[in-house]
């Protein structure tokens, strides 16, 4: 027994098997804390980092859909730049070419323009006038430079076909001028007594009636009709910038987008497509701040004749005046109501004043009622667009929160994530100073070393239209532009007055009614919103012309965010689908603007392109064409006279001037080579803002920026001025 026992003693010392298990045992339950940690670890970064980049993605989205809005504006607002260059051309080079030297009318012909820096006997009046095509004008004690820097307004010449051979009231640059034009803005929605309104043609319809005494009151009504259409053009186009920047500014908490909808539903979407699912289905709080509503950069009421606080509308005073021949209405009329529309002699009926009271009159006193002093509130008085205020940053920030289910963990976890993205390196146009201060809701400057362009009218004082006067006119007040920074000619220039004068003669015979109805609005030229001539060819070839004048030039790509295709870009299926869903309210109703030369219906010169998608391409396409074929009447020199127009589709280039990052997407150097080109063209079925595929772009891109820098101090005024935080930086509230 002993020995057994003994055996069985040593066999049980020496035995060493299930060790393991026991340490196994014992340790099982730190390894699987160990484990537990590691996957709750693992799973809470996992659904904070969803969260974070959901919620980035999110904030760049609701970016994305303020800059496709913030790029509609832009385009929109250089319409108007647009506008006001063909007013401004119509009045400086249209209104002045009957001044320019001819030689003697042959019979039954009309004068042949002389190209020439040599004096030259301009016809019946006996007038010597220089005239070249060089760029600059007349200054100091030269004789012509009172006619380039205050020009009278003519339209009573050859070749238009109305016009009776002989008729000599447009040849002395000098001569009697009657200031009417001050200001010119509608104030009565949309011309509802228009049907009424004589055709100002009326008067030049029977040749024999034209006669120096028809001068005055004629040429007012044609100027009156040239300024009172772009009043309504820059109208209607303001109240579509309002209506978009209106409805992005109502809310905080959301905006609409460039297709009618509300962008909250977007982002809510982008937010949940990317979602793990244990953040979608724990989603407790979700908010949105749209930077473009906060403070005094929101919407102040949502007026549609104001734009709310991060838009300012550049109000202008133009002046402008129309000739009248000498001895005829007396020497100081300022004011149509005073024009004397009594012939000198009896036309033949009896009665002296059948001629011009019966013809003129009516319409003048139409126009006269839309040419005055408006208040502040008229959407259609006189401006040069909207300027944005940088103090506005516009961004929009994201915010969520989440209690994603986790395997282990030891109660509920919160998780909290912040966004917050921009849209950047787009242009509105230019602000009207170079300067704007910190606070202030417009920018300063007003003199011409103050000013973006030099060349536009004096600015109305922001808030008191009513308060815009100025004595008398001079070079700075009257109607005029930049083509480059720093123009110190603008449509001063000879050589703009030479290349088109030499076109217009060229022209054919057309005629003063092509231009019928274009104060009224579409109800009097066939449905149609279009501010250029049409007619027969030769009105066909003077419209050709207006669309050469209004072509992209260096001022406009430095200033502007230009879509070279905005109809198919930004109005097809978007901007027509959002006009559907928000319609602007507006006598008459409202039909949405598109790019100069486009009409509803029918040919605009095109190349057999449906009208209404007549776009800044095509208008560079018409000015091309415009060069060496003198034998349609053309020979514009865009090569060496006119060298700041861009002209030719091909060029579409050069309004690509929007950010390009390198070719590695960690660099966000400059690439030159990359920048403002385009490799491969956008096609029709592919609606690429700025038109291009593969290349540069135009307008607005979107970055994401940190709570940090939007609290932070900037310098934001221009040059030289000081630094100071935003308007609208995030609420203490989104980011707690």
């Amino acid at each position: 027994m002993r020995k057994i026992l003994s055996l069985l003693n040593n066999r049980s010392l020496s035995d060493r098997r299930g060790q393991v298990a026991i340490f196994i045992a014992l340790i099982f339950q730190l390894l699987f804390l160990f484990f537990a940690m590691v996957v709750n670890v693992g799973l809470l970064v996992h659904h904070k980092i969803n969260l974070q980049n959901s919620v980035d993605l999110a904030a760049y989205y609701g970016a994305m859909k303020q800059s496709e809005v913030m790029n509609a504006i832009a385009h929109t607002n250089y319409q108007i730049r647009q506008s006001y260059k063909l007013m401004t051309w119509r009045y400086r080079v249209l209104g002045t070419a009957g001044v320019f030297p001819t030689q003697v009318d042959p019979p039954g012909g009309h004068p042949t323009h002389k190209n020439s820096s040599e004096a030259v006997n301009s016809g019946r009046n006996g007038a010597v006038i220089r005239y070249s095509d060089e760029d600059g004008w007349p200054r100091e004690n030269d004789k012509l430079k009172d006619f380039y820097e205050r020009p009278a307004f003519c339209l009573g010449f050859k070749p238009f076909k109305e016009v009776p051979p002989g008729e000599s009231s447009c040849r002395a640059p000098k001569g009697q001028k009657i200031d009417a034009l001050r200001s010119a803005p509608i104030i009565a929605g949309y011309l509802g007594a228009a049907h009424v309104a004589k055709r100002v043609t009326e008067l030049a319809n029977t040749s024999k009636d034209m006669r120096c005494e028809d001068a005055g009151p004629f040429n007012y009504v044609a100027l009156g009709r040239f300024i009172v259409g772009f009043n309504i053009d820059q109208g209607d186009r303001k109240m579509l910038i309002y209506k978009l920047a209106n409805n992005m500014s109502q809310s905080t908490e959301d905006f609409i987008d460039i297709e009618g909808e509300r962008a909250s539903e977007g982002i809510r979407k982008t937010l949940d497509g990317n979602f793990t699912s244990a953040n979608k289905e724990s989603l407790k709080e979700f908010k949105i701040f749209n930077s473009l509503a906060s403070g005094r950069c929101g919407n102040s009421g949502g007026n549609g004749s104001a734009p709310p606080g991060w838009l300012a509308e550049v109000s202008i005073f133009p002046r402008a005046t129309y000739k009248m021949c000498a001895g005829v209405g007396g020497d100081s009329n300022l004011h149509p109501k005073n024009i004397d529309y009594r012939p000198s002699k009896d036309d033949g009926s009896g009665n002296p004043n059948v001629n011009n009271e019966k013809k003129l009159k009516p319409q003048i006193d139409y126009l006269e009622q839309y040419i005055a002093l408006a208040t502040p509130g008229s959407v259609f008085r006189p401006s040069l667009g909207v300027e944005k205020n940088p103090w506005c940053m516009s961004y929009v920030g994201v915010r969520a929160e989440t209690e994603p289910s986790i395997p282990f963990s030891l109660g509920k976890i919160r998780l909290k994530a912040v966004a917050f993205a921009k849209p950047f390196g787009g242009r509105i146009g230019p602000w009207y100073g170079k300067k704007w201060q910190p606070g202030i809701m417009e920018s300063s400057g007003s003199g011409e070393e103050e000013r973006s362009d030099p060349r536009t009218p004096t600015r109305c004082a922001f808030g008191n239209i009513s308060n815009c006067t100025v004595q008398g006119q001079d070079a700075v007040t009257t109607l005029n532009y930049s083509r480059f920074p720093g123009d110190p000619v603008g449509l001063m220039s000879r050589a703009i007055h030479g290349q088109y004068a030499k076109a217009i003669y060229d022209l054919g015979n057309p005629s003063l009614e092509a231009w019928e109805g274009i104060e009224y609005g579409p109800a009097a030229r066939g449905g149609e919103w279009d501010l250029l001539s049409w007619g027969d060819e030769a009105d066909k070839k003077m419209r050709r012309l207006e669309i050469a004048s209004v072509v992209p030039d260096i001022f406009d790509l430095s200033y502007y965010s230009i879509d070279p295709d905005f109809y198919n870009n930004y109005f097809v299926g978007r901007l027509e689908n959002y006009l559907k869903k928000h319609p602007i309210s507006a006598e008459g109703g409202y039909i949405p603007r598109l790019d100069i030369g486009s009409r509803q219906s029918g040919d605009s010169l095109s190349g057999g392109r449906p009208s209404r998608s007549f776009n800044i391409k095509d208008q560079m396409d018409v000015a091309q064409s415009l060069q060496g074929s003198s034998n349609n009447g053309y020979d514009i020199d865009w090569s060496s006279k006119l060298m700041y127009a861009v002209v030719g589709s091909r060029n579409f280039e050069q309004v690509l001037t929007g950010w390009i990052s390198k070719k590695d997407l960690t660099t966000y150097d400059l690439d030159t080579e990359r920048f403002g080109r385009c490799a491969r063209a956008a096609g029709k079925d592919a609606p690429v803002p700025g038109g291009c595929e593969h290349g540069g772009r135009t307008g607005y891109s979107v970055k994401l920026v940190s709570s940090d820098y939007l609290a932070g101090n900037h310098k934001l005024g221009g040059e030289g001025s000081s630094s100071a935080r935003i308007l609208n930086p995030p609420n203490e509230d989104f980011l707690k």
